[in-house]
């Protein structure tokens, strides 16, 4: 089971869809993996410095050696 603190209550999405200035007719079109998806998108449009960090680059000749 996991761990309360971790999962996601009815209480936390509501806010998420709040903040995220999504509406009851929004929410009434919208299945919950569209809601997570428009939430997740949001989020990374608010905050666009904050990039995943998972870009690839060149290997070089340090990394072969290490591996």
């Amino acid at each position: 089971m996991p761990d309360e603190d971790s999962a996601m209550n009815t209480e936390t999405f509501q806010a998420l869809c709040y903040k995220c200035k999504l509406t009851r007719a929004d929410l009434e079109d919208m299945t919950i993996g569209d809601c997570l998806d428009y939430i997740d998108s949001y989020v990374e449009l608010m905050n666009p410095k904050k990039k995943k960090k998972n870009k690839a680059r060149k290997a070089k000749q340090n990394d072969f050696d290490k591996f």
